[in-house]
């Protein structure tokens, strides 16, 4: 899941839009961090007022959680970093989530609601697809 790398400070709350500068991905199991999205350059996002909302208040939980670990939270300025919740003893939180926490539990609701299993990934090509067909122009999606 490539949105895992949004910062915080890539969302610009004015504007409405989220500029995803860097990737979080996994490979062999291995949390990896690429600088830029695979098109080499930074991807802004329009976000509407729901999306704002949304995030605001993910963001309250976010500090609220941060103030409950003190200094197991290391900050990383990550929107979807890793919670305490689960958390081990021992490990810190605050950094990135591994792209297999969103995927797993997405299957697990396709399977339980007799969907066919499609990867989380292709929900963004399905929303390009309804876009256009809506009449949305190419450029803008």
């Amino acid at each position: 899941m490539r949105s895992c790398g949004l910062r915080w400070r890539d969302i610009a709350w004015e504007t409405k839009t989220a500029t995803v500068r860097q990737t979080v991905g996994a490979i062999r199991g291995k949390v990896i961090r690429e600088p830029l999205p695979k098109s080499n350059k930074p991807r802004v996002i329009d976000l509407d007022a729901k999306t704002i909302k949304v995030l605001k208040a993910h963001r309250a939980a976010q500090a609220a959680d941060k103030l409950q670990l003190g200094e197991r939270w290391v900050d990383e300025d990550l929107v979807f970093a890793r919670g305490s919740f689960q958390l081990a003893e021992g490990k810190t939180a605050g950094g990135p989530l591994h792209p297999e926490r969103t995927s797993r539990p997405f299957k697990a609701r396709l399977g339980r609601h007799g969907l066919p299993e499609v990867r989380f990934h292709d929900l963004r090509h399905t929303g390009a697809t309804l876009a256009l067909r809506a009449g949305v122009p190419v450029k803008v999606v």
